[in-house]
C-alpha cells in the first residue's frame, strides 16, 4: 500500500496548553525533535512492512524548520511553509490539502494520515499497525 502522511501544525511551540506562538528555546527544540523522531520511527515501521510512505509537511517557517525536514528527508515529497498569520484556520488546512492534491495529481494513495507535527507517537500506536491489522484492512 502507498500512503501519504500530512504532518501539520506549529513547530517549536511555546510552553503551556493552547500556546500559539513559536518559542525557539532549548526545551522547545528538544521536544520538537523528539516528536519528529517518533514520526520517523512510525514511517520506518510502515516501510519495513512493505508500505511506500510519502510525507507532506505543512508548518510555520522558522530558523529550525529544516532540522525537522532533515530527519524526515528521504520521505518528504511536499513542503508548505507559512507565516503564522496564514496558518491558524480550517481554511489553511483545506489549502494545504488542495496544494498536496495539485502536487500529486499523478500519484495515487491508498491512505492519508494527518498527524500534528508536535505530537509524540507512542510505541503502542506505532506497533498497532502490524501485519495482523494490515491483513484485516485489506479484506
Amino acid at each position: 500500500m502507498r500512503g501519504l502522511i500530512l504532518l501539520r501544525g506549529l513547530s517549536f511551540r511555546g510552553p503551556g496548553k493552547f500556546c500559539r506562538h513559536l518559542e525557539i528555546s532549548e526545551n522547545s527544540y528538544n521536544l520538537q525533535i523528539a516528536a519528529t523522531q517518533t514520526h520517523k520511527k512510525f514511517i520506518n515501521h510502515l516501510s519495513a512492512q512493505g508500505h511506500e510512505i510519502d510525507i507532506a509537511f505543512d508548518t510555520i517557517q522558522c530558523e529550525n524548520t529544516f532540522d525537522i525536514l532533515n530527519i524526515l528527508s528521504e520521505n518528504v515529497k511536499y513542503v508548505s511553509l507559512k507565516n503564522i498569520m496564514d496558518f491558524d484556520s480550517q481554511f489553511s488546512l483545506f489549502r494545504a490539502i488542495m496544494g498536496i492534491e495539485l502536487a500529486f495529481k499523478t500519484v495515487k494513495y491508498d491512505f492519508l494520515l494527518i498527524i500534528r507535527n508536535d505530537m509524540f507517537l507512542k510505541d503502542a500506536f506505532i506497533e498497532m499497525r502490524s501485519e495482523e491489522h494490515t491483513s484485516e484492512l485489506q479484506s
